[in-house]
């Protein structure tokens, strides 16, 4: 369910173009990403740090472009943050700009800030850099085939003395 990059990449800026074909997907792209070690039941390991989140169920209420701790089981942007916006255009190429610096990453969709979240300082030294990852969430069985396309994907590193 992820497309990852070959490196990785620690201050850069990300921008892509998402279109969900089904806008019933929950989609993301994880940025500073690593593998964890496969546990119990797990037949492959799990890809866990921050996601951009990317989703197209309700567009009136939507929280695309919000940080969500892949395998964290948390959002990174704190709740008082999350705030449901009208950004995401259903069934139109949507433009993502990200730019993940230090501990801060900020996001805009089509143009629109969505948010600066301050990832959270053990997070921070779990995944101070690490792959970008396309992902395409899990269905509930019976449901689907669902699809997501990508396209236009740039990446910046940035150094750190800037």
């Amino acid at each position: 369910t992820f497309l990852c990059s070959n490196n990785n990449y620690g201050d850069f800026e990300l921008e892509f173009e998402t279109k969900l074909i089904d806008n019933k997907l929950n989609s993301g792209v994880q940025i500073r990403s690593r593998l964890q070690e496969p546990n119990g039941k797990q037949k492959h390991p799990a890809v866990y740090g921050p996601q951009v989140e990317v989703t197209g169920r309700n567009f009136e209420k939507n929280q695309s472009g919000y940080i969500y701790g892949q395998a964290w089981k948390t959002w990174l942007t704190p709740k008082e943050d999350k705030k449901a916006h009208q950004f995401m255009k259903d069934g139109e190429w949507n433009h993502f700009r990200v730019l993940a610096k230090s501990n801060q990453i900020t996001t805009w969709l089509n143009g629109n800030k969505v948010t600066t979240t301050t990832i959270p300082a053990e997070r921070q030294a779990s995944n101070p850099s690490g792959f970008i990852a396309l992902q395409v969430h899990g269905i509930k069985k019976g449901t689907g085939p669902f699809q997501v396309a990508w396209k236009n994907i740039k990446i910046k590193e940035l150094s750190t003395a800037q």
